[in-house]
Order: C-alpha cells, then structure tokens, then sequence
C-alpha cells in the first residue's frame, strides 16, 4: 500500500487469506494511523456520496479532454 503523492510505502506482503474482503495487515495500518484515513471515504476505503461526486465530476472532465464527448 502506497501513501500518495509522495509514494512511501505504509504496508507491503500483505495478501488476503482464502474468502477474506481485506487483508488484516491492511486493517492494522489504518487502525494504528488514523491520519492514513482520507476524507470522503465513509470507511476509509470505500468513497462517500461527495467522494463519489467528485470522481465522476474529474472523470467527466477527462473524457471531455479526451475529445470522446463534446
């Protein structure tokens, strides 16, 4: 798992056991560093109805740049 813009990385080798949604060694980063928990997220992985907005207000801007819709 990687912090972004700068890269570091805040976790790695860690993969799901058979059937499980996310692995534990991820659960551990987020729960020792809440300052790893980005806004507009409702649990820190999946977005929120404003995160979800802004996402598909910048993806509709690329595809305009794009040229694929007026």
């Amino acid at each position: 798992m990687l912090r972004l813009p700068g890269l570091e990385v805040v976790a790695e080798g860690a993969t799901p056991a058979d059937g499980a949604p996310i692995a534990p060694e991820l659960i551990a980063v987020f729960e020792a560093n809440p300052g790893l928990r980005e806004p507009l997220f409702f649990d820190q992985g999946h977005p929120d109805g404003q995160g979800l907005r802004l996402m598909a207000e910048l993806i509709a801007d690329w595809i305009q740049e794009q040229g694929w819709v007026p």
